[in-house]
């Protein structure tokens, strides 16, 4: 009888151990959870879990929302037809003494459904036909509230102390996972969604284009990126609030219009992106797009403008943000053009816009590394005699060798360096001025004068200051000008150039003829040479023309007092044509093309 007594209480011992291991398992498994995706495959795991352990016909989860409850999620065993259809949006009214008891915490035991026939009729008829014989049911509360409860239909109820424990345990450890899925969610969604147009962030855009474009290696993608012209000043002038109605309109605009498997974000402030498979671009419904929003935003005093930059995908292998990173860069450059609102990305342009920005990011090294050379062209007259030179300028980069002012002159303006660059190669005249005067010669060296310096630098004061400080005299540093230079603020600009004048700097108009200058400049500015641009001297179907225009330039200079230089003379015949013409000085490859000061030095004997 002991034997008996200690081999039941050894069968009850393992059961509790194997009920309290099981426990501690499922716990552990549901500690893992970090996302609401997860719960739900945690949850059915768990219930499968718990109907094979208590040998149940079906183990499920009610929920409550708003006041009714709704089976969620249900495991049947094997041949056990499912409930979870039918037990939908049900009321407190339909489980008058379950809930009452649920929420008090109580758990609900029925050992033969016939037994509660009396005291439970209104859950008997629910249950009744669901073929229930026995049933476990405990609550799930969280802070206070029934938001539920777990259960298991006929289970084997000699285990049903354990079954009891197991749910309790389980029933409490599940709300607060489920609670944590929740708030994991919320933060998911925060990380990876725009609050305002409830698309993909930034960081959600990013991270779900890269594995689109991933997963469909065999469709072709293009990523848009759309981005508002002056949309700051919109909101400042129109308020926060139209601002943000133009960005939602957007995105619920474009969404619309996506097709296939495609990603919209907005990556921040008015930039907005998609990634789209390439045969659903229409250059057609993007245009409607832009005009169908400006037109709901545009009146009299303002008109809403968008750039849209297209960039083809080739490679799945380059970062999202990378090619945003281009396609940003396409429409910066374009946002003056009002005639062109959808820009495609161009690998050459693009790889020619990151060099000129590996060139503005070396400017100042080296300018104070004194990377940049004075090279000279000589200015001679009709016989070959030099009576002075052009400066022109020259970047001798320690690791691509030299580089040509073609290639960074534009966008240092662009950047609002030119002017420091042009004062560099004023001061390097003057030195050189300086040591030719020193050693007895009497040649002169001409100068550029960009529009931008003009607005950075007072241009007169600077040259004055370059005069006295060398011991040069302003006859020997000539200055040219364009109209373009003088064209921004014209009355300043001209002002500078005519006190100029007046101390004694020869003023040079440069690129006569070209485009650049035009007769009613002669009579604006206060000019002693004018330099005819090459153009004159390329050949043409109308030579004959040209060559009268040429003359008539030459004779009309003399005319009202100006001297003439001729640029581009590349050979004796254009020489002995210019020579006839009256032409005073030549410049050009048939003297000599840029070169060093060394190298001028030596060729004309300057030993200075």
């Amino acid at each position: 009888m002991e034997n008996g007594s200690l081999q039941y209480e050894n069968q009850i011992l393992k059961s509790e151990l194997e009920a309290e291991h099981f426990i501690l398992t499922q716990m552990a498994e549901l500690g893992k959870v970090r996302n609401v995706r997860e719960c739900q495959v945690a949850i059915n795991n768990l219930l499968e879990k718990i109907g094979h352990f208590t040998k149940a016909d079906r183990a499920y989860i009610v929920d409550e929302k708003d006041g009714c409850y709704y089976n969620t999620y249900e495991w049947c065993n094997e041949g056990i037809e499912p409930q979870i259809n039918q037990l939908q949006n049900l009321r407190a009214e339909d489980m008058p003494y379950w809930i009452p008891k649920l929420s008090s915490g109580e758990s609900i035991f029925i050992e033969d459904l016939e037994n509660v026939k009396e005291t439970m009729p209104v859950e008997y008829e629910i249950l009744k036909p669901q073929n229930i014989h026995t049933l476990i049911v405990f609550p799930i509360i969280l802070s206070n509230t029934l938001k539920g409860f777990i259960g298991v239909d006929n289970p084997n109820i000699k285990d049903a102390k354990d079954v009891i424990r197991l749910l309790a345990a389980l029933g409490s450890y599940l709300g607060t996972t489920r609670e944590n899925a929740a708030v994991y969610a919320k933060l998911e969604y925060r990380l990876n969604y725009d609050s305002l147009t409830k698309a993909y962030n930034r960081y959600g855009f990013y991270k779900n284009a890269q594995k689109l474009i991933k997963e469909h290696t065999d469709t072709e993608y293009c990523l848009i990126l759309s981005d508002i012209k002056s949309f700051k000043l919109i909101n400042e002038i129109y308020g926060e609030n139209i601002a943000d109605k133009i960005l939602i309109d957007e995105v619920n605009i474009i969404r619309q219009k996506m097709k296939g498997n495609s990603v919209l974000g907005r990556l921040n402030g008015d930039i907005i992106a998609m990634v789209i498979p390439k045969e659903y671009l229409s250059e057609k419904e993007f245009s409607d797009m832009i005009k169908l929003l400006s037109d709901r935003y545009s009146n009299k005093n303002f008109r809403l403008h968008i750039y849209l930059g297209v960039y083809y995908i080739k490679d799945v292998n380059e970062t999202i943000r990378q090619m945003v990173d281009k396609v940003s860069l396409v429409i910066m450059k374009s946002k003056g053009n009002m005639s062109n609102y959808i820009l495609y990305y161009d690998e050459n342009s693009y790889r020619n816009d990151i060099f000129k920005q590996q060139l503005i990011g070396e400017f100042e090294t080296a300018l104070n590394e004194n990377q940049f050379c004075m090279y000279l062209q000589p200015q001679t007259d009709k016989d070959g005699n030099m009576l002075g030179a052009e400066a022109l300028i020259r970047w001798n980069h320690p690791n691509m060798g030299l580089i040509m002012p073609g290639a960074f002159i534009e966008c240092f303006e662009d950047a609002g360096l030119i002017y420091r660059l042009d004062n560099y190669i004023w001061e390097e005249a003057a030195k050189q001025l300086k040591i030719w005067k020193d050693s007895g010669y009497n040649y002169y060296i001409s100068v550029n004068i960009s529009a931008k310096d003009f607005y950075h630098i007072d241009v007169y004061q600077t040259f004055k200051n370059l005069v006295s400080k060398y011991g040069i005299d302003t006859d020997k540093l000539h200055i040219e000008i364009t109209e373009t230079a003088l064209s921004e603020d014209k009355q300043a600009a001209h002002k500078t150039i005519e006190r100029l004048h007046d101390e004694g700097f020869i003023i040079e108009i440069d690129d006569f003829g070209s485009g650049y200058s035009s007769f009613n400049f002669l009579k604006d500015v206060c000019a002693d040479v004018i330099k005819i641009d090459r153009v004159f001297l390329k050949k043409s179907s109308h030579e004959e023309r040209g060559e009268q225009i040429l003359r008539s330039i030459i004779s009309l200079s003399h005319d009202i007092g100006m001297d003439v230089i001729t640029e581009g003379v590349e050979n004796v015949d254009q020489l002995s044509m210019l020579a006839k013409m009256n032409c005073d000085w030549f410049q050009g490859y048939y003297f000599s093309k840029p070169i060093t000061v060394g190298d001028f030095e030596e060729k004309y004997g300057i030993k200075a």
